[in-house]
């Protein structure tokens, strides 16, 4: 295994996932040892637009000619949209705060609802393949958004294909998805809308809820890790080292069941597949 050289040429969209998250933000899994969650696929992503506004820029003016330059930060916050090839009524729902209900065998969910203006806080993880520049092997760009709102925008018909269409507006967020606090000696500032990453595998987030017995947690079966140093675990945002007993590219153990006195814990893997 080699580590990004932070460098790299990417194209396409491979995969992007909606991940339910807890009123604390953090990844909202079962309560359950067996196989992880990690989210809610969209079967046919297309193509992912992020905008990002400009710096405001200000010039010093003088002398009937500019003195100097400078910058502000915009006004407005970053946005985007995620074309997809069809649409899904599970993902629907859950990004509506609605319920997919049922006629008959149908599955049907509401348009134009009541909960507009109410759709839930999601994380997102999306990834695209790209080469590293230095090495010229294959890696992955990827973009999570800790906290977002997924307005869904459905397809008309015609003779043509017709993609669905999500407008995404990512939250300023203090943490990141797996709930780790940003700090100025980590990440250098405290505030984000989302990150940018470069990967050697394809990232996967795969979260549970502590229950204070389970100590073994298995990976989606699908997705084993492609190497132990290629895993971050973390219980509440808190990396854990000496905490885990074994950690495998299938599962990992805990010494001693996550506590959950006080709460819930969340319990999330950061990988690479």
């Amino acid at each position: 295994m080699t580590a990004t050289s932070g460098k790299q040429l990417a194209v396409g969209l491979r995969y992007a996932v909606v991940i339910e998250l807890n009123a604390d933000g953090t990844p909202k899994g079962n309560v359950t040892p067996a196989t992880g969650s990690d989210g809610l696929a969209y079967s046919g992503p297309k193509a992912f637009t992020l905008n990002v506004p400009e710096a405001r820029k200000i010039t010093h003016v003088g002398k009937d000619r500019p003195l100097a330059v400078d910058f502000l930060p915009p006004t407005e916050a970053l946005d985007g949209e995620l074309a997809v090839s069809g649409s899904e009524t599970a993902i629907v729902a859950l990004l509506g705060g609605i319920l997919a209900a049922a006629v008959g065998e149908a599955k049907l969910v509401a348009l134009a609802n009541s909960q507009q203006g109410f759709e839930p806080q999601v994380g997102l993880l999306l990834y695209q393949q790209s080469l590293d520049v230095i090495l010229g092997t294959r890696r992955w760009r990827s973009f999570i958004f800790p906290s977002a709102r997924c307005i869904y925008m459905p397809a008309g018909m015609s003779e043509n294909a017709e993609d669905s269409r999500y407008k995404i507006a990512p939250a300023i967020t203090t943490k990141q998805l797996w709930g780790t606090a940003l700090s100025i000696a980590n990440n250098g500032c405290l505030t984000m809308q989302g990150i940018e990453m470069m990967s050697e595998g394809r990232p996967n987030i795969a979260y549970w809820t502590g229950n204070g017995v389970e100590t073994n947690f298995i990976l989606p079966l699908d997705k084993p890790a492609t190497s132990v140093v290629k895993m971050a675990i973390y219980v509440d945002g808190v990396l854990q080292v000496a905490q885990l007993s074994a950690t495998l590219v299938t599962e990992f153990t805990f010494t001693a069941a996550p506590d959950n006195t006080a709460h819930t814990p969340s319990i999330v893997c950061v990988y690479e597949y």
